[in-house]
């Protein structure tokens, strides 16, 4: 068993440009430029196509204070709505690699971020009151997921559903590496896989048409002790097996048929048998 891949790193570099556009905001001075043209003018120009052509509009509340502006910024527009004490709440922008919704609190921190790129992949991130990302849920290549993330903004649980609808549950550790895996195969047998600090598996849990296995690996990630309960079939039985370097089984002991009767048998690394009982 090896770790699948994931599409979830690419989502990191999504979060840094939400990020560098938050930055853009504090940038930014909430300051006058080009007024909309009053109400009086327009009047005057109902029925005649006109266009108003500038690289900034405010828009200001009966106080005078600013509540929307409307400018580019780095070659993309953007569009800013502000409360009533002139803090940006509401951030839309379109760039040149997606489109996104991003919505701060009081204190100018990112809460939640809608985003779809060029290839029209969607998603959802919500921040907590740090702006740190703490959870992502995005539709990648076809697939959906959820990544949840720590405030060292390492993803620790991730679930997915690949494109050939083969659902995946991970959790990693401080690291950001996976240790637990859950799975249902293409044939939907389940699947449990414990794997170590470099994921790399070391026991395995799972069940197919033959019957329930467990399967503890070695150093070279080859099976190293296998359980096996055959309920049917011609290979009915429980089964403990011991497998040498060359996944070779050297030493197998359980029961081997139908009626129960406990044997043991012991292979040479051709897997010949050289002993068994009885």
């Amino acid at each position: 068993m090896t770790p699948q891949s994931s599409d979830w790193e690419g989502l990191r570099q999504r979060l840094d440009r939400i990020e560098k556009q938050n930055r853009i905001l504090k940038w930014l001075a909430i300051a006058t430029a080009v007024s909309i043209v009053g109400a009086g003018v327009l009047v005057g120009q109902v029925t005649t196509e006109k266009s108003i052509e500038a690289n900034r509009f405010i828009l200001r509340d009966q106080d005078g204070s600013v509540r929307a502006a409307l400018e580019m910024v780095e070659g993309a527009p953007m569009l800013r709505l502000f409360d009533s004490a002139g803090r940006p709440r509401i951030v839309e922008s379109v760039t040149s690699i997606a489109s996104s919704v991003g919505i701060l609190d009081v204190a100018g921190k990112p809460r939640a971020a809608m985003m779809a790129t060029l290839t029209g992949d969607p998603s959802l991130t919500l921040f907590d009151e740090e702006g740190k990302p703490k959870c992502v849920l995005a539709v990648l290549k076809g697939a959906p997921g959820l990544a949840l993330f720590d405030s060292a903004r390492k993803t620790r649980v991730g679930l997915e559903v690949a494109s050939n609808g083969t659902p995946k549950v991970s959790v990693a550790d401080a690291n950001g590496k996976q240790r637990v895996m859950l799975s249902v195969t293409s044939t939907g047998d389940p699947l449990v896989g414990l794997l170590d600090e470099n994921e790399q598996p070391r026991a395995a849990l799972g069940r197919n048409a033959n019957g329930d296995g467990l399967i503890l690996f070695g150093p070279n990630l080859k099976p190293a002790i296998t359980m096996a309960m055959y309920p049917s079939g011609t290979a009915t039985g429980n089964v403990l097996t011991f497998w040498d370097q060359n996944s070779k089984p050297r030493l197998s002991m359980g029961t081997f048929s139908s009626t129960g009767a406990p044997g043991i048998v012991a292979s040479d690394g051709d897997s010949k048998v050289i002993w068994k009982a009885p």
